[in-house]
């Protein structure tokens, strides 16, 4: 049997040995795997013990989100932070520049941010040139502020525009954009002026136009602003998202409330790191061994699964 540093490590194995996709893995072979490494080395390893349970658990939301039609950089998308530039950076070059060319531009940017120097670059000069430069252009903005948490993808009409206009700027958007609440109204020169949300839009008659229908008192905010600032004015102020905007009044992006929410975990997580050692020590023994229980039951319900001759 062959080495391995850990359950990533084992899958890349898996897929180069035998040729395969991510899809067609079993988790029972991922579990079997783990069992005979275990059996080899004549202890418990409850750190590596915890990594093969991620990892399998992963797989199997990879899997299923793969078995439902849901395209794969979705569920990058959905995987911890830690593990998404790991997953990407092992797959090869044309493969990881799709994913991320398809992934929205903030959730691309985030990893791109944190992978290998030579390994960015390279898929940016692999994406089409839109969208390389989108996610260049977040990557300008410092990590754990507005800049870095906003997405570019937000619709914006001119204060010219007519209501019939923007329902059918609204109606041709593309099927994978994200929910739209509100739609922002910019001069000539894309300084931002005013909003309105859909729930009014179609209030008015068709024929007005947008800049004497807005609403022009905005919350904003500008992308050097803490992340931990602007999501709390999020919620201060009940909106769904912030618009961005620079020293000069121009709409950049917005920050959305599951951004918020995002930026919220990572703070309540980076003040847990800060408690004394003696905590943690005792808070990851409990939890590995919990991880270890549970390993337990992955493996019974995988052993029975593969018995019975389904291999998911």
């Amino acid at each position: 049997m062959e080495d391995f540093n850990g359950p990533l490590d084992l899958i890349l194995h898996l897929l180069s040995k035998n040729r395969m996709e991510i899809k067609d893995i079993q988790i029972s072979l991922i579990l079997d795997q783990y069992l005979e490494w275990m059996d080899q080395r004549k202890r418990l390893d409850l750190e590596v013990a915890s990594e093969f349970v991620t990892m399998a658990a992963h797989l199997v939301f990879i899997k299923t989100r793969m078995l439902l039609s849901i395209h794969d950089e979705e569920a990058i998308s959905e995987m911890e932070d830690e593990y998404q530039a790991e997953f990407i950076d092992d797959l090869p070059d044309a493969r990881a520049a799709e994913l991320i060319g398809n992934m929205d531009p903030d959730d691309a940017a985030d990893i791109v941010r944190d992978l290998p120097y030579e390994k960015a670059e390279t898929l940016l000069r692999l994406m089409g040139v839109e969208d390389a430069a989108e996610i260049r252009r977040l990557l300008g903005y410092k990590d754990g502020t507005a800049g870095g948490m906003m997405t570019t993808q937000f619709v914006a009409v001119p204060e010219t525009s007519t209501v019939r206009e923007t329902i059918e700027v609204l109606r041709v958007l593309p099927e994978d954009h994200p929910t739209v609440h509100y739609v922002y109204i910019t001069d000539e020169y894309g300084k931002l002026l005013g909003v309105n949300s859909l729930r009014t839009l179609v209030l008015y008659n068709a024929d007005r136009l947008m800049g004497d229908i807005m609403y022009d008192d905005i919350i904003s905010c500008l992308p050097s602003e803490e992340e931990e600032d602007v999501a709390a004015d999020i919620f201060k102020y009940d909106i769904p998202a912030m618009p961005v905007v620079d020293e000069h009044g121009t709409l950049l992006g917005i920050v959305t409330t599951d951004d918020a929410w995002d930026a919220i975990e990572d703070d309540v997580a980076g003040d847990k790191t800060k408690m004394n050692v003696p905590s943690i020590a005792g808070i990851t023994v409990a939890s590995l061994m919990g991880l270890f229980l549970y390993s337990l039951i992955l493996l019974q319900l995988a052993g029975s699964l593969h018995l019975g001759g389904l291999h998911y």
